[in-house]
C-alpha cells in the first residue's frame, strides 16, 4: 500500500504541475501563495500527531475510500479539461460551460501530497525543527509551483504534448485510485 501512495503522490504532483502550465502568470502566483499559506497551517497540525495516529489514519478504510473517490472525481475533471482544450472538439453549449469551470479548477488533491511528504519528512527526520520544515515547506511551495509550472512550459512548448501527458498521467491515478480501493484488508 506504501509503494501506491508515493506513486499516487508522484502522479498527483505532475498532474497539478502540468495543469498549473496552463495557468496565466497571475494565477500561477495565486496558487503558489495558497499552497504556501496551506503549508503553514498543515505543518504544525501533523506535528500534534503522532506516527501511529498518522499511520492509522492513512490505512483506516473510509478515509482511503474517501481520499480514492475524491482522486477519482479530480482525475475525471482534470481529463475533461484535456478534452474541451483539444482544438478540434466541437464548441456547443455544454462543451464551453465544461471549459468554463475546468479553467477554474487547479487540482486541489495537491494538498494531501503536500500532507503526506510533509508527514514522511517529519517522522523520517525525528530531530528536524518544526518551524523549519513549516517555513521550507511554504517556501517550497511559493518558489517550487512557479518555477516548475514555467519550466514544464518551456520544456514542453506544444500545448497539445502537455494535454496528452496530463491525460494519461491523470489515467494512471485514476487506476491506482481503483487499485488502492480495492487494495483494502
Amino acid at each position: 500500500m506504501a509503494v501506491i501512495y508515493v506513486l499516487l503522490a508522484v502522479l498527483v504532483t505532475l498532474g497539478f504541475l502540468l495543469r498549473a502550465s496552463f495557468f496565466p502568470k497571475t494565477a500561477v502566483a495565486a496558487v503558489a501563495v495558497a499552497f504556501a499559506l496551506w503549508a503553514l497551517w498543515l505543518v504544525p497540525w501533523i506535528t500534534q500527531h503522532s506516527r501511529q495516529e498518522l499511520e492509522l489514519f492513512f490505512t483506516q478504510r473510509a478515509y482511503v475510500l474517501n481520499v480514492s473517490l475524491c482522486l477519482c472525481v479530480e482525475a475525471v475533471l482534470l481529463m475533461l479539461f484535456c478534452l474541451v482544450r483539444v482544438p478540434v472538439y466541437k464548441a456547443g453549449r455544454w462543451p464551453q460551460l465544461a471549459k468554463q469551470v475546468t479553467a477554474c479548477y487547479p487540482g486541489l488533491l495537491f494538498d494531501l501530497v503536500l500532507g503526506y511528504v510533509s508527514a514522511q519528512l517529519l517522522y523520517a527526520y525525528p530531530g528536524i525543527d518544526f518551524a523549519a520544515l513549516r517555513w521550507g515547506a511554504a517556501a517550497v511551495m511559493l518558489v517550487g509551483i512557479p518555477l516548475c509550472a514555467f519550466g514544464l512550459r518551456k520544456l514542453l512548448p506544444d500545448e497539445s504534448l502537455r494535454l496528452e501527458l496530463l491525460f494519461i498521467t491523470q489515467l494512471f491515478i485514476l487506476l491506482l485510485a481503483i487499485l488502492m480501493s480495492g487494495n483494502l484488508h
